[in-house]
């Protein structure tokens, strides 16, 4: 499981010509059938999306 603010969420134009949009936090989530323990997570990169 996943709690809520435990990533957040940005955004820039492609061209990097505006500033960084205020960050909020992404909602939680559970893996089904996912492990149960806890566990040490380090950065993630994450690719872009179309909204």
């Amino acid at each position: 499981m996943v709690t809520a603010g435990t990533y957040q969420a940005t955004h820039t134009d492609d061209a990097g010509i505006e500033t960084e949009s205020k960050r909020v936090d992404v909602p939680g989530w559970t893996v089904p059938g996912g492990n149960t323990g806890s566990s040490t997570v380090g950065k993630a990169v994450v690719g872009q999306a179309t909204i």
